[in-house]
């Protein structure tokens, strides 16, 4: 499955940035709301937080613990639940969910804190809140808790309205809202794993609804994306239309997801769970997975705000708002595939939402920066190496029209998808608007010619920083004769006594020396390389 480091670099996380401040989500407090007890993960504090779940999964991809890790229970104490039922081999026990949750969270935002608040059970009245008695559940007690700044929820069920308040879905969406004298909450939950029509509390106005896609990687970078068969969406039964959604014309009620992410347990991503028999390394996937990503995301953009001396993010004020207010350019919008009932349209779609985000440019501007994204470049020239000696000397023109790509691979050879330019009439090229990152730029040598420069790899290999531009990246070219079939090339190999090049009189030819078609251009004869000793 993607390691932390292929889903960062592939989404920019990597690249989150206020000013001079990495986006990491330090000063935050992401509070995720799960049933059961995961005896597997203990509290940071604990003595034997080294054999936790959670420090074994850092260990694994070289992360450090976050700052604090705090389970509780649904009431903020250390009396857990029941432990969680197992798990099969079709399905995730509330334990590995737990696993899953803490550790993408925080792989996502390694210097946010994080809390867990386990509930009784699997029901609604414990994971949320009781509306009928005003008691509270876990979600009740995490929006509550000093410090924190999003709660995150991979767990849903089918919409609800059967007639009373503790059977109306709408009765528990009070439980999504900042408490007064609280800073801002965000609440994020699951669009649901089944295609339509999602889950509840997704379906709540005051939810940020997350789906999720499948993700192709171009080695570790962004390769292509499209909306995962499973993904849960669609429009509310119950629940009216929120102003946020007022320009969409797909449903006249609420519509979900709002966003997605990288979900597709087929690529997947690694779990350590230690509590089923299945673990302890496990490959999970589903908007379990793009849920606490999100809801990491977001706790970054709020970093992001209290560097502005703004206060952490209101969910359905702000968050919500401001995320259908973001340009087009700061997601992938993903317009292939679909859940089985709904085609995916250029912009909001009910697969994906949104989309999936451009994270090094949509969390900086949900924080409420104004961003430019250094870019840089990569330029040169292609000239007629007429003498083969590896530099453009005097009278050695550019040449026009010929091809040059970034070898995102490394197979030598131009691949569809990958940035590639043509020299100009002075035989220039350059790439512009490059982000920071690793690059292989290669010539498409035609025949009729062999490259004389680069000879390392017959590559430039650039690692490129922020706004770098990078110059006389150049390639020379000498032109070679081509053999047509029936043709012969014949020759003599000579004592140069004198070393002037020349075959003079009296220089004596030699016997038994080998000459080759050196194919590959790399100076020695290869097996398969046409070759002939002279007589």
């Amino acid at each position: 499955g993607f390691t932390p480091t292929q889903i960062a670099q592939a989404y920019g996380i990597n690249s989150i940035m206020f000013g001079s401040v990495v986006g990491n989500g330090a000063g935050q407090t992401i509070a995720i709301v799960n049933a059961y007890d995961n005896p597997d993960l203990v509290s940071s504090t604990d003595p034997n937080f080294a054999n936790s779940d959670l420090h074994k999964f850092d260990t694994q991809f070289g992360l450090s613990d976050p700052p604090s890790f705090t389970k509780v229970n649904q009431t903020g104490g250390t009396t857990y639940p029941e432990q969680s039922p197992p798990g099969t081999a079709t399905t995730t026990s509330w334990a590995g969910e737990a696993d899953l949750d803490v550790e993408w969270a925080h792989a996502i935002a390694p210097q946010a804190n994080i809390l867990l608040v386990e509930a009784n059970t699997g029901s609604l009245l414990d994971l949320i809140g009781n509306p009928s008695t005003a008691t509270g559940g876990a979600v009740d007690f995490a929006r509550h808790a000093a410090g924190v700044s999003v709660v995150s929820m991979s767990f849903g069920v089918s919409e609800f309205n059967n007639g009373t308040i503790a059977d109306s879905e709408t009765s528990y969406d009070q439980y999504f809202t900042t408490p007064s004298g609280h800073s801002g909450l965000t609440f994020v939950a699951a669009s649901g794993d089944s295609g339509q029509p999602g889950l509840y509390p997704a379906f709540s106005p005051n939810v940020v609804a997350v789906g999720d896609t499948s993700l192709t990687l171009n080695g570790n970078n962004y390769g292509s994306e499209s909306g995962f068969i499973k993904s849960g969406g669609g429009v509310s039964q119950f629940e009216a239309k929120p102003s946020y959604q007022s320009g969409i014309t797909l449903g006249s009620k609420r519509m979900i997801p709002d966003v997605s992410f990288d979900g597709d347990p087929n690529t997947s991503i690694p779990v350590y769970d230690s509590f089923d028999s299945q673990g302890p390394w496990i490959k999970l996937g589903g908007t379990s997975f793009s849920t606490p990503v999100w809801s990491a995301l977001i706790a970054i953009a709020d970093q992001g705000r209290a560097t502005l001396s703004q206060g952490p993010l209101d969910g359905p004020s702000q968050t919500l708002p401001m995320l259908y207010g973001l340009s087009s350019s700061d997601f992938h919008d993903i317009t292939t595939q679909n859940n089985g009932t709904q085609s995916l349209p250029v912009g909001y779609d009910l697969v994906t939402g949104r989309g999936t985000p451009i994270a090094n440019k949509l969390v900086p501007n949900l924080a409420g920066f104004t961003t430019t994204v250094a870019t840089g470049s990569i330029s040169g020239t292609i000239f007629n190496d007429a003498n083969g000696n590896g530099k453009q000397d005097s009278g050695e023109a550019g040449i026009f029209g010929w091809n040059v790509y970034n070898d995102t691979n490394n197979n030598g050879k131009l691949d569809i998808g990958e940035l590639s330019t043509s020299t100009d009439s002075s035989g220039n090229y350059t790439f512009p608007g490059l982000a920071a990152g690793n690059y292989k730029i290669r010539e498409l040598v035609p025949t009729g010619w062999k490259q004389t420069t680069p000879t390392n790899n017959f590559a430039w290999t650039i690692t490129l920083s922020s706004g770098q531009n990078d110059t006389a990246k150049n390639f020379g070219a000498e032109s070679i004769s081509v053999v047509t079939s029936g043709a012969s090339i014949s020759g003599t190999v000579f004592n140069d006594a004198n070393g002037n090049g020349i075959d003079d009189s009296g220089e004596a030819g030699l016997s038994d020396w080998t000459v080759y078609n050196d194919s590959n251009n790399n100076g020695k004869l290869d097996p398969g390389e046409l070759s002939a000793t002279t007589n």
